[in-house]
């Protein structure tokens, strides 16, 4: 009968072995070309041992320019977002684990969206270089690794919520700017309490400036969330 042993490995990189101790403290050698021949299988050697070829998958690392959603083939994915924004839409794997880098200087963001990520549906990256490990765990979405609380840190983007922007609400203006860079596509405009539906009701300028599609009437309330650019 089989054995699964997953640790302990030694790798002689000299003899280009893989040196596998089971749990008799008996070695048994197999080249590494003949373990990842069959990646994700398990792999049978002397002394009746079952290697996991898991331990020596290959990772997969990906650079993405467009919008895309996520599967359990992808692992590494760097995002290019220097002509457009892009959203990265994370499936319900559970155990599921990714590596998400933003690689470009631009002012756009990449955009993490579920329906659980550290108890909001969006989180973004909005910094050169800034990345976000991530993983599942019973259909909610955990980072793992540190946030930026403000400009700086790691360059992940941040949450503002109930921001007023400056404008005058007289039954002509439909121009509102904010006080700081927000992430493009991230925005939530709400005016007397409904939200507005982006590309409809109003649209973001530029990262710190939206505009209506007709001009607020006078004495609204406007409000809106938006994920903090640091630049």
């Amino acid at each position: 009968m089989s054995r699964v042993s997953e640790l302990p490995l030694a790798i002689d990189t000299s003899l280009n072995d893989v040196v596998v101790v089971n749990h008799d403290g008996v070695t048994s050698k197999i080249s590494v070309t003949d373990l990842l021949k069959n990646d994700g299988e398990n792999t049978l050697i002397p002394n009746s041992l079952t290697v996991t070829n898991k331990l020596f998958a290959k990772y997969p690392i990906i650079t993405i320019y467009n919008d895309l959603t996520l599967d359990s083939t992808h692992h590494t994915i760097l995002a290019d977002c220097t002509l457009t924004p892009i959203t990265i839409t994370l499936p319900n794997i559970d155990g599921q684990i990714y590596f998400i880098k933003k690689i470009d200087s631009s002012i756009n963001g990449v955009i993490l969206t579920s329906t659980f990520i550290d108890g909001d549906t969006m989180a973004v990256i909005a910094q050169q270089n800034a990345s976000i490990i991530i993983q599942c765990a019973i259909n909610k979405w955990y980072i793992l690794n540190s946030r930026s609380t403000g400009t700086g840190g790691d360059g992940n983007g941040i949450l503002r919520s109930g921001i007023t922007p400056t404008g005058n609400i007289d039954d002509t203006n439909a121009t509102f700017i904010t006080s700081e860079f927000f992430v493009s596509n991230t925005t939530s405009v709400y005016v007397d309490g409904y939200r507005q539906k982006r590309g409809v009701a109003y649209n973001e300028l530029n990262n710190n400036t939206i505009q209506f599609t007709e001009a607020l009437k006078r004495n609204s309330i406007i409000d809106m969330d938006y994920y903090l650019l640091n630049i």
